[in-house]
């Protein structure tokens, strides 16, 4: 696991750029001012461009749970979550079925039964969207302003189960460590000195050699943290 001022060492170390022996800077990520500035944004960057190369990352999803009181139909999970941490959700899915999240009932410590997602375009103005139908809700939607509707309108307290996607999570501390899983680490440094070859003259060559690290610890990271196909 590397921190995120260690990450910046690292990058330093192999671009060897600046007065200070290699992989001796920065000190810290904060205040940096030339070179050891630019080094601070580079990792930032990087980390920041790694987490949005794939929608369906495994590091970026997290499990979900929300209480819905009887008489509410629409639920705003981003609010319910983290409005810092919550992206957007991420239903479960069953073969040759569709999407769903789970129901608990009062009292239930495992799913009671499955809610199945309905297109807003599908719902609107259709069978589903009555709000004087109360009972177990059985399906949901996801209205354009990112908040669920569940039908019909929960008669009692349920709770939602669900999975979402995280926010991009920045680095902006020294002790700050990224999402992306530790043995992968090293792929947020080659991104890094992509960039720094890419502001300097004379630096295809290293250039050239970061991509070719950069791509198989992708490759790597994209056989552990991408989810498998289903045939």
């Amino acid at each position: 696991m590397s921190t995120f001022l260690e990450l910046c060492q690292r990058v330093h170390r192999y671009a060897r750029i600046g007065e200070d022996a290699p992989g001796t800077a920065p000190v810290s990520v904060a205040g940096q001012e030339g070179v050891l500035a630019e080094i601070v944004g580079w990792v930032q960057d990087a980390d920041e461009d790694i987490q949005l190369d794939q929608d369906t990352w495994r590091f970026r999803e997290a499990p979900g749970a929300v209480a819905v009181p009887a008489g509410q139909r629409d639920v705003d999970l981003a609010a319910l979550i983290l409005a810092q941490d919550y992206d957007e959700l991420r239903p479960y899915t069953a073969q040759a079925c569709g999407r769903y999240i789970n129901r608990l009932d009062v009292g239930a410590t495992v799913p009671s039964s499955r809610i199945w997602f309905v297109p807003w375009e599908d719902w609107r103005g259709g069978l589903y969207d009555r709000g004087d139908v109360t009972g177990a809700p059985c399906y949901y939607t996801v209205q354009p302003n990112g908040q669920l509707r569940l039908y019909p309108t929960p008669a009692t307290p349920v709770t939602l189960q669900f999975t979402y996607q995280r926010m991009v999570q920045p680095l902006a501390a020294d002790g700050d460590v990224s999402i992306i899983p530790a043995r992968h680490h090293a792929v947020i440094v080659w991104r890094a000195l992509m960039y720094y070859a890419d502001t300097r003259d004379g630096t295809k060559e290293p250039y050239q050699k970061w991509e070719r690290r950069r791509k198989q610890a992708m490759q790597r990271l994209y056989r552990e943290e991408l989810p498998e196909l289903s045939l």
